[in-house]
């Protein structure tokens, strides 16, 4: 997808998979969502992903530290102590580049560190932009076939004829 210039579909996907970080090494999931993020000049959800990749290699090395999930309580992204690697898939090189790049976007007033929220269909509550089941009242909206992102109403997507499976046009 990247060498045909769809970049923005690798990001969702990306981002994306992070629902099943239970399934995949939390490390790579989160240090891919945040480069991709970054690549796209999704600072502020770059921000969040390489924060969350440091304290995941961080834990790593202290077995007795936790992981905040305050950033991820309006998602449904799994927690991050679920399938945790028994080492890093990363060299401290690119850790601690991931690192420095988290401190200064940070310390800077023009990234903040959230993720973007949208408005449930169901109850009105704000839950995460990417999520596909909202984590207030639990309702779920169909996922892209192709991105993973959530399809929301009909006029921003196509349905597959032979599947049913919808995907979003953008």
């Amino acid at each position: 997808c990247e060498q045909v210039g769809l970049k923005s579909l690798v990001t969702k996907q990306c981002v994306s998979l992070l629902r099943y970080s239970d399934l995949v090494p939390v490390d790579v999931a989160f240090y891919h969502a945040g480069e991709r993020c970054r690549e796209e000049s999704k600072s502020e959800m770059a921000l969040v992903f390489f924060n969350r990749f440091v304290d995941v290699t961080e834990m790593l090395e202290d077995e007795d530290g936790d992981i905040d999930e305050t950033e991820f309580l309006m998602t449904d992204i799994p927690s991050s102590h679920k399938n945790l690697p028994k080492k890093s898939h990363f060299d401290e090189d690119a850790i601690e580049e991931i690192r420095e790049w988290a401190l200064t976007a940070g310390m800077s007033n023009n990234v903040q560190c959230q993720l973007p929220l949208r408005k449930c269909t169901n109850c009105g509550k704000k839950t995460y932009l990417a999520g596909v089941t909202c984590h207030n009242c639990k309702h779920a909206v169909p996922e892209c076939i192709v991105t993973g992102w959530p399809v929301i109403g009909a006029s921003n997507a196509v349905s597959c004829p032979k599947c049913h499976g919808r995907a979003l046009k953008d």
